[in-house]
């Protein structure tokens, strides 16, 4: 995981290991990157 997707996945969910599977914290990311860049 990048620093940068670290600290977010963080501050999202107050830490990178809150029992959460992998998948569904980089899922999430990847939504949200994908739906920033349609923002744009």
């Amino acid at each position: 995981m990048e620093v940068a997707e670290e600290k977010a996945a963080v501050a999202e969910y107050g830490t990178t290991d809150s029992g959460a599977s992998l998948g569904d914290i980089l899922g999430a990311a990847l939504k949200k990157a994908k739906e920033d860049k349609t923002d744009s």
